[in-house]
């Protein structure tokens, strides 16, 4: 995970105001909403659906789990530098692995559709809003003690982790597009593989 630079691309995402360097933690004073997160898209995206037909729960789908894959990745590459076991070093690896081959899929979808990689705040309200950590829980993560970070590293993940299967289940529920459907079933059924994996190491 640590020679993540030479093969991304940065797309800065802007859940509100500005946009930070690598990591979004801290750079929005509003702690009580998302933070802004730069996103590392892949350099090469994923193929573009083979169907054209889809409809607006299906595009917003794609365009929240772009951004909100790249908060979980903020936090999961925490675990290559701090104090953890090797089992949650390979998890949080795991992590990052599928996310960003979710965000190629779905940034090669949206590309193929004509959509922006991301939709402005105001339609993420229309959509119950934008869930996600906010800059002021990813600074505690990054900011936790050695002792206690292990534990703040995963408790974090799993409340990520529910909120992407709660937006799963809403594209599953109004979605159209079967690809999407069927990225949104793996969304689902991985996140909740991972918060059990994740329960279990907090039990160890």
């Amino acid at each position: 995970m640590k020679n993540r630079a030479p093969v991304m691309a940065v797309l800065c995402i802007l859940l509100l105001s500005g946009c930070g360097g690598h990591s979004a933690a801290g750079h929005t004073a509003a702690g009580d909403h998302p933070a802004a997160t730069s996103v590392a898209l892949p350099e090469e995206l994923g193929p573009e659906a083979t169907s054209n037909s889809y409809n607006d729960a299906d595009v917003m789908f794609l365009q929240m789990l772009i951004p909100y894959n790249g908060q979980g990745m903020d936090v999961a590459w925490l675990a290559d530098s701090r104090g953890v076991n090797g089992e949650v070093k390979k998890l949080a690896a795991s992590i990052v692995k599928s996310h960003t081959s979710e965000i190629a899929t779905a940034a090669g979808w949206l590309k193929g559709w004509n959509k922006p990689m991301t939709a402005p705040p105001d339609e993420h309200d229309h959509h119950g809003g934008m869930p996600g950590m906010t800059a002021q829980e990813l600074k505690l993560v990054k900011e936790a003690p050695d002792e206690g970070f292990q534990e703040k590293l995963l408790n974090t993940l799993i409340a990520h982790h529910d909120d992407a299967v709660q937006m799963a289940r809403g594209a599953l529920a109004d979605g159209s597009n079967p690809e999407v459907m069927d990225l949104a079933k793996k969304v689902e059924a991985l996140r909740s593989s991972q918060v059990k994996q994740m329960l279990k190491l907090l039990g160890q």
